[in-house]
């Protein structure tokens, strides 16, 4: 399973990728720091899970994610943000992500999304 990171922080970048490289099902992290680079390394990468910040620089997550949920709806796409705005997180629900968590979290938070994400029920 490949995976792509787009958040603007190089730190948060470090800390979701180091949680990914941990899971035994995936084979490859890649980070964009802005949604103009996550869309070349999603079209260069497929990646099967994308973990997108809202706000950054160049393109929104949200325009990143009606992108690439045009592209290939299959998708999963998770929503890391530390926007307090439950509409903006309702907004990204309806847009296709499968979720969405707030920062700061616990690694332990999004390994659980990550399972509930990618274990079928």
């Amino acid at each position: 399973m490949n995976v792509l990171v787009v958040d603007d922080s190089t730190i948060m970048q470090k800390k979701i990728s180091r949680i990914f490289n941990e899971h035994p099902e995936v084979q490859k992290v890649t980070t964009a720091g802005n949604g103009t680079q996550a869309i070349e390394c999603f079209r260069s990468g497929a990646p099967h899970i994308v973990t997108l910040d809202i706000t950054m620089p160049e393109m929104d997550g949200l325009s990143c994610l009606r992108w690439m949920m045009a592209e290939n709806p299959d998708c999963i796409i998770f929503i890391i943000t530390a926007l307090n705005d439950v509409e903006t997180g309702l907004r990204a629900l309806k847009l296709g992500a499968r979720g969405y968590i707030k920062k700061p979290f616990k690694s332990s938070d999004l390994l659980g999304e990550i399972q509930r994400l990618v274990v079928p029920a």
